[in-house]
């Protein structure tokens, strides 16, 4: 089901603050480039020092119209310009009986 390379994506993720420590939410990723797989996550962001922050939850991957459990582990790092923040971000989902992938990127957000 998954392929091995690269592939670009687009997501959408929200975060609610629970605590200066904690923020729970959800992300949304489409990989294009062949792979045309959707992945949705529960996550919790642990905030660990000013703008280091780690993400893990689970979810589920669908690709070709499968599905498989999926969760994440991850750091990020949020540059923080008003109201706005810009985050690089590394990520290792794991995949049920499937292909593990690393996942590179930047985010970009809105605080409000």
């Amino acid at each position: 089901m998954r392929g091995h390379g690269d592939y670009s994506t687009l997501g959408l993720d929200y975060e609610y603050w629970v605590s200066q420590l904690l923020g729970l939410g959800v992300v949304l990723e489409h990989a294009y480039d062949g792979l045309d797989a959707t992945t949705a996550l529960a996550v919790a962001d642990v905030h660990l020092y000013k703008g280091l922050a780690m993400q893990l939850g689970p979810g589920v991957e669908i690709a070709h119209k499968h599905s498989i459990f999926v969760s994440r582990v991850g750091l990020l790092y949020e540059f923080e310009f008003d109201s706005f923040t810009l985050s690089p971000q590394m990520h290792w989902d794991y995949h049920e009986h499937h292909e593990n992938a690393l996942v590179a990127g930047i985010a970009m957000g809105l605080s409000f």
